[in-house]
């Protein structure tokens, strides 16, 4: 689930930010509407970070690939 992904970010040393945006952001989503993230990483670690973040999502299931239909 998104909690567990947010959960295990918080432990990830080189996040040093999440951060919702898109419609959720403006208190504006719809139930069909996906989660935008943005992470601020560590300096130089922005590749690394973004394998790790990646690997987390895909294997908890809350990856959605862009254009990707999900149920």
């Amino acid at each position: 689930s998104i909690h567990r992904f947010l959960q295990i970010c918080q432990v990830i040393p080189t996040v040093s930010l999440v951060g919702l945006t898109g419609s959720c952001a403006l208190s504006n989503a719809t139930p069909d509407d996906d989660i935008d993230l943005m992470m601020i990483t560590s300096p130089h670690r922005l590749f690394i970070t973004r394998l790790i973040v990646l690997g987390v999502a895909q294997i908890l299931g809350v990856r959605h690939r862009r254009g990707a239909k999900h149920d």
